[in-house]
C-alpha cells in the first residue's frame, strides 16, 4: 500500500512517515536537537535513522537561519565513513511517498529537485540513494550516492542517464560493497527508461507489477 504525507520541513513528520511505511524491521528513528555534523549551526532539530546495534545509518539536519531552512544529510557506511550532499543553500524537505519496500522523500535545494531514497538491499540492510549534486543543488540522475552499512571505501557515486522512452525500465543499483560481496538494490532500482521524469510521485504498472515511481527511481510496491 503507498502512502504519501506532506512533510513541510517538519522533522517530527518525516519521523512518522518513515515508521508508517512498513519499512523498519529493527531499525529505529529518532529526532533530536543536536548541533551540525557538517556546518556550524547549534541546536538544530535533526533525525537519524539506526539499526539494532546503535549504529547511526542516515542523518538529516534541519535549521531555519535568516528565515530560510537550511540542512544537510548523508548515509553512513560506518562511523567514520560518509557520504554528505554537497549543498546547504536554501533546502526544502517538501513530501514523501512510501510503501512497506522503501520510500522517496522529495527534496529542493537552490531550486534543484532531488530525492533521496530509503529501500533494502538483497542482504535485507537498508541501502540510502540521493543525488549528491553540486555547489549550486542537487541534479536528478548525476552523481548519485547508493550506500549501506559496510560498504568500504572509496564510496564512488554514478550517473544514471535518463532515456524518455514509451517503455519503463527498473534497473537495480549496486552499492560500495568489497569486491568479493554482492550488494544491489533489491525490489528498487533506477529508471534509466521512463516515459517521463517529471518530479511528481506517481504509481505505475511494469510487467504486470505495480511500482512507486518518482520519475527516476521505481519501488515495488507490495500491494
Amino acid at each position: 500500500m503507498i502512502r504519501t504525507a506532506e512533510i513541510n520541513n517538519s522533522m517530527p513528520k518525516l519521523k512518522t512517515f518513515i515508521e508508517s511505511c512498513g519499512l523498519l524491521k529493527d531499525e529505529t528513528v529518532e529526532v533530536d536537537l543536536e548541533d551540525s555534523e557538517f556546518n556550524s549551526y547549534t541546536n538544530m532539530a535533526v533525525l537519524k535513522i539506526l539499526d539494532k546495534d546503535g549504529n547511526v545509518l542516515f542523518r538529516i539536519e534541519e535549521v531555519v537561519d535568516s528565515n530560510q531552512h537550511h540542512g544537510r544529510w548523508a548515509a553512513y557506511a560506518s562511523s567514520s565513513l560518509k557520504t554528505v550532499n554537497a549543498s546547504n543553500n536554501g533546502r526544502q524537505i517538501v513530501n514523501a511517498a512510501g510503501c512497506p519496500n522503501g520510500l522517496s522523500i522529495y527534496t529542493t535545494i537552490s531550486n534543484y529537485g532531488g530525492h533521496i531514497r530509503i529501500v533494502r538491499n538483497n542482504l535485507g540492510a537498508l541501502t540510502f540513494i540521493y543525488p549528491v549534486g553540486s555547489s549550486s543543488g542537487q541534479t536528478e540522475g548525476t552523481d548519485l550516492a547508493c550506500i549501506t552499512w559496510g560498504d568500504i571505501s572509496p564510496l564512488r557515486t554514478i550517473t544514471v542517464a535518463g532515456n524518455t522512452r514509451m517503455q519503463r525500465l527498473v534497473m537495480p543499483m549496486f552499492t560500495n560493497a568489497a569486491f568479493d560481496a554482492l550488494s544491489y538494490t533489491d525490489h528498487a532500482g533506477a529508471m534509466p527508461y521512463n516515459d517521463s521524469y517529471a518530479n511528481e510521485f506517481k504509481a505505475v504498472t511494469i510487467n504486470g507489477h505495480r511500482w512507486l515511481t518518482d520519475g527516476y527511481f521505481a519501488i515495488e510496491d507490495e500491494g
